[in-house]
């Protein structure tokens, strides 16, 4: 089959639709009839150098996509019409691999070539193409070929296993070539960058060897690592003091990148503190080096040769954090931190940037940013020093500090000083020790604020420094409390006097750190404590009108701070509360796609809502609630699609009518108003999101609203509750219809009674077909509040209905007790376990026969199991009972919660630990310590001489939320073992003794 391929092409490019069209179906008709021919064709095309460009990329880009079409049924989208020869795929596979590997090709050529190839290589390497890294060596070899190296990384990327890296030998030669590239006089600094990227690749393969990997591994990894150190070694100590040259600072960057891998990831007999000493001196060496190039480049610099100097420096203070648990010698730590004084300082772009755009400092500062700069990793160096080097470094810090007589002076040095203070972190350290010098620099800082200096980046690092400083002075000055009321006050003031957003961001961050250490309530006085409030929202109103994307979420993060220093004590606090309701709308419908100013607008608005009277609210609704029904409203005409500002409107309703306080006025204003939307969106909406929206804001009202005046909306109430739990509606948009269920069983217990089976058996139905984690959590509650009220009928009912050909009662206590793992929050956990409680202590021969899934079934075998063959092998588990189940999940939180209680065990498993304080050694006389798990006559006869605690009632008698309101979760679950091993219910001894010595030990750990 003979066809103009260059033709084709150019058709196939054609700003004509039907043209473009007609030539791809041509293509593929023809590919189903000889891909064969058309392969060669288009290879033939691709190499032709005296074809255009265009038609060649089209070539190589159609050759990309129609591999993994005709080429082997390896690939997914394999048609299976027609399959390239062998000899074809020999010829096409050979050009390929030829124009990714001429240097004269266009850079396009190659790059398109290069794909193809690693794709062919998946699934024809080694086997059909045993010579391809042959070819690639020898092209590196004879000429350091940048293009090959390349190929040879992209082909580590996808297509090397670790069996072909280690047990076939691939390993071994590409570290050859490496070893010879990084050796060779012949290679320049571009070739040095490719082969050190290439040993990047190997030492990922290096690092999955482990204590259980062959000695062939071992050996291999422990003699590269070697021989890698010790030509980085020479490498870095042959380097010239002055390093121009871009590729020279990438190929050191990759050298201090790989460096700390192999610190970090590998065994220390790899790195050992001899190689570690070494290093340390030249990266220190090396670090002064950057730093001086990087004074020089910060004024005038290409963004190429500021990218490698960043990465440079950031890979060196990433080797040196490394080294955390290393002393650091005094004279070197001053070394260190002069380098960082001048590699912290502030380039021309950013400071340009800054000045233009206040929104991008404030997206820096608050580390909303992804880019990861040198300012970042001297700030992780900083944290990462020990107690020994942190005392020195703080030292150091606020002596140079309190050395400068002017901060305009120099001031891109100075507020470089001030933010290396800034970022060090609080430590244990006693800092007593600084008080003078910290005083001075306290005084030294307050003069600046009074006397405001020339240049506003040192102003605005001093107003973030004072709360971190003083959150450093907690514990060594007496009167902490007068100095953060004096610095607060004063950067606010200072900001409002200053037309300058930079200054003005400045003090809104710092008044979260001033937040974060401090409880500003109780550490203000009340007057003052109204005057900051009233400076921090001023200076949050001037702000925002400019602010954009991270801003907005930093005040409304800055709102909710102000917000936790309301006072219901303070009379004029009501016009606070009224600017705070303002700002909170105004900010959050600036952008209601914005998702960190919509998680702060619930907080803040949950916060606001607490405590306010019933006039207080009845103002707020007025003023706000019809812009919330218009948007209700005006989104019927487009079916209630999901949109940002109706996704706002309603997380705003839930949170109002959430906080809603009961009041018969009230309530009929606000049900008239709302109900009818809502009841629209939940009947019209096929938006998941929106559906749960909703679906939450109907159980607020519902809840939060008198029960004759909902009441004449209970048949609506109950055909919205049939649609949500129907199949129809997604899992998703279900995440709160058990939620809406208790809601409605508690309101309407009386007027549902005959309806109560159905809604029931509905949300069995619903529960089997859940998958989601959320959904399926929020169900359970309904069950959990129907076992709490009467387990025994409960049992009853759905032992007799029978759900998608299941028994009810097996199905839904198959998927409670799949579910308890990951249900989490301390009220969740509570309801689950006093409902399963109820439940054993039933004593039901249906639920002691029930047989459950039990513990997960390894896997036995001599085949390797991949990850893509484990996911389309289905999990195995043991077969036990409903109550044996249960006694192993609660074995299991017992655990849990003790180790939440002693954060030893966090750390030092659950057996022998004893905490002895002088408490328990008064009561010595008393303990009797417990070696080993106990027979269960042991256990009975300990906890039947260990009353339960004075007033508490049996578990299945006592109310679900009286229990909710007292008792912990470790004690009920103490209080459900005692009992039913007291009385041997519902056969726990047997249980008991086929439970794991693990099981009885922490049994006995907490019950004994």
């Amino acid at each position: 089959m003979m066809f103009d391929a260059p033709a084709l092409i150019w058709n196939a490019q054609s700003p004509l639709d039907n043209v473009r069209r007609s030539s791809e179906e041509q293509l593929l008709q023809m590919c189903d009839e000889d891909s064969s021919q058309v392969f060669l064709q288009f290879v033939q095309v691709a190499a032709n150098d005296k074809q255009d460009l265009p038609c060649k990329q089209f070539a190589l880009l159609a050759l990309r996509k129609l591999v993994t079409m005709y080429w082997t049924p390896g690939f997914e989208s394999f048609r299976g019409t027609s399959t390239v020869k062998l000899e074809a795929r020999k010829i096409v596979r050979n050009v390929l691999l030829q124009l990714c590997l001429d240097e004269n090709q266009p850079r396009k050529i190659q790059n398109g070539a290069s794909y193809a190839v690693v794709q062919i290589s998946a699934v024809d390497f080694p086997d059909q193409w045993p010579e391809l890294l042959d070819i690639i060596y020898n092209t590196i070899t004879k000429s350091n070929s940048l293009a090959a190296m390349k190929l040879l990384n992209e082909i580590y990327d996808d297509v090397i296993s670790e069996e072909m890296f280690f047990e076939e030998g691939i390993g071994f030669e590409t570290l050859k070539i490496i070893f010879h590239v990084m050796n060779s006089s012949d290679s320049d600094w571009e070739a040095k960058v490719a082969a050190l990227n290439l040993l990047h690749c190997c030492i990922l393969q290096m690092s999955t060897v482990s204590g259980n990997s062959t000695i062939k591994r071992k050996e291999l990894t422990i003699d590269a690592c070697t021989e890698v150190l010790q030509m980085w070694l020479n490498f870095l100590m042959t380097q010239s003091k002055v390093i121009t040259n871009t590729s020279q600072l990438m190929a050191n960057a990759k050298i201090y990148q790989d460096l700390t891998l192999l610190k970090n990831e590998f065994s220390k007999k790899i790195v050992g503190p001899g190689m570690c000493d070494r290093f340390r001196s030249i990266a220190i060496r090396d670090l002064e080096n950057a730093s001086q190039i990087y004074v020089q480049m910060i004024q005038n610099s290409s963004p190429d040769q500021l990218d490698a100097i960043n990465e440079y420096a950031v890979n060196i203070l990433e080797f040196l954090s490394s080294l955390c648990s290393v002393n650091f010698t005094e004279e070197e730590i001053r070394t260190v931190l002069s380098c960082l004084g001048r590699l912290c300082c502030l380039n021309q772009s950013t400071i340009d940037e800054w000045n233009t755009d206040f929104n991008s400092f404030v997206s820096k500062e608050t580390g909303l940013v992804a880019s990861f700069t040198i300012r970042d990793q001297a700030a992780e160096l900083l944290s990462s020093f020990d107690h020994q080097n942190y005392t020195v470094v703080f030292a150091l810090l606020l002596n140079e500090l309190n050395e400068i007589s002017d901060f305009s002076d120099g001031w891109i040095f100075n507020e470089s000083l001030l933010y290396l203070l800034q970022s060090l972190p609080v430590n244990d350290s006693n800092s007593i020790e600084f008080t003078d010098a910290m005083k001075h620099v306290f005084a030294k800082l307050q003069e600046v604020l009074e006397k405001p200096l020339s240049s506003i980046f040192v102003t605005c690092r001093i107003v973030l420094l004072l709360p971190k400083l003083l959150e450093k002075a907690m514990d060594s000055f007496p009167n902490v409390k007068n100095l953060v009321q004096n610095f607060l006050s004063l950067s606010l003031n200072f900001a409002l006097s200053q037309d300058n957003e930079l200054i003005k961001s400045a003090a809104l961050i710092s008044f979260t750190y001033y937040s974060y250490f401090s409880e500003l309530s109780s550490v203000l006085d009340p007057i003052h404590c109204i005057e900051i409030q009233q400076r921090t929202l001023k200076l949050i109103a001037q702000l925002f009108p400019e602010a954009e994307d991270d801003t907005d979420g930093v005040l409304m993060e800055v709102l909710n701070n102000v917000i936790d220093c309301n006072s219901k004590d303070v009379k004029d606090i009501s016009s606070i509360i009224q600017t705070e309701f303002h700002l909170i709308f105004t900010i959050s419908a600036k952008d209601p796609s914005n998702i960190q100013t919509t998680i702060e607008l619930q907080e803040c608005l949950d916060k606001l809502l607490k405590n306010v009277d019933v006039q207080t609210f009845t103002n707020f609704w007025e003023t706000y609630s019809p812009p919330i029904i218009n948007v209700m409203i005006g989104s019927a005409h487009t079916s209630f699609e999901y949109s940002p500002l109706l996704a706002l409107t309603l997380q705003i309703l839930d949170v109002l009518l959430k906080r809603k306080p009961l009041d018969p006025t009230l309530s009929i204003t606000i049900c008239d108003a709302v109900f009818e939307p809502l009841h629209d969106i939940l009947n019209h909406c096929r938006d998941e999101e929106i559906l749960q929206y909703a679906t939450e804001a109907l159980g607020y009202l519902i809840k939060n609203t008198e029960t004759q005046v909902i009441l004449p909306h209970l048949k609506s109430i109950v055909n919205i509750l049939d649609t949500l739990l129907s199949s129809e509606v997604p899992d998703q948009a279900a995440t709160h219809v058990g939620s809406l269920t208790v809601t409605i069983f508690s309101k309407f217990s009386d007027e549902i009674q005959n309806l109560i089976p159905m809604i029931l058996q509905a949300a069995a139905a619903k529960l089997g077909q859940a998958v989601n984690i959320t959904t399926t959590q929020n169900l359970l509650s309904v069950f959990c509040f129907v076992a709490s009220a009467d387990a025994q009928q409960m049992v009853d009912f759905l032992f007799q209905v029978t759900i998608d050909n299941q028994n009810g009662l097996d199905l839904v206590m198959s998927k409670w007790l799949e579910s308890f793992d990951v249900v989490r929050g301390e009220k969740r956990t509570k309801e689950n376990i006093i409902s399963l409680s109820k439940l054993f202590l039933l004593s039901d021969q249906r639920l002691s026969s029930m047989q459950v899934n039990g513990d997960l079934i390894p896997y036995e075998s001599d085949v390797i199991i991949t990850r893509s063959m484990a996911k389309e092998m289905p999990d195995r588990y043991t077969c036990i009972s409903a109550y044996q189940k249960i006694i192993k999940l609660f074995i299991s939180e017992l655990e849990f919660q003790g180790k939440q209680q002693d954060p030893q065990l966090l750390l030092a498993g659950t057996h022998g630990i004893r905490t002895t304080t002088e408490e328990n050694q008064e009561d010595n006389d008393d303990w009797e310590d417990v070696e080993g798990p106990l027979e269960y006559e042991m256990l009975q006869h300990y906890v039947e001489g260990d009353e339960i605690d004075d007033g508490t009632e049996e578990l299945d008698e006592q109310c679900l939320s009286d229990n909710l309101d007292s008792r912990s979760i470790h004690q009920l679950l103490v209080d459900f073992f005692k009992e039913v091993a007291t009385k041997n219910i519902s056969g726990f001894r047997m249980i008991y003794e086929q439970l794991s010595d693990n099981e009885k030990q922490i049994l006995s750990d907490n019950l004994v």
